[in-house]
């Protein structure tokens, strides 16, 4: 499954799972982080977890990504709290190094 988090019409945040040129909302979901936090109090995984949320709209993912409303597949409310990072490499690339 994968998992992305966007701006909706209205401007509010919301979390859809990709299926193909599609993505499905996420009823009620406005971020991962909640997703996952709810999962783990409830005991069970986060597939699971959206699967129980239900389906919400279904929404055109290349329109999406070309209006810049796709986020950060995760974040925290406070940006001093989340970090990605990455080297830029492949693995094939790093052992081809000298």
């Amino acid at each position: 499954m994968r998992l992305i988090q966007y701006v909706t019409d209205t401007g509010a945040r919301g979390v859809a799972r990709i299926e193909g040129n599609r993505a499905v909302a996420v009823k009620g979901a406005t971020s991962v982080i909640d997703l996952a936090q709810q999962a783990i109090a409830a005991r069970r995984s986060l597939d699971d977890a959206v699967k129980a949320a239900g389906d919400g709209e279904a929404l055109d993912y290349p329109a999406l990504l070309s209006q810049r409303r796709v986020l950060s597949p995760v974040d925290h409310p406070d940006a001093a709290h989340c970090l990605v990072t990455g080297t830029g490499l492949t693995h094939l690339g790093s052992a081809d190094t000298p």
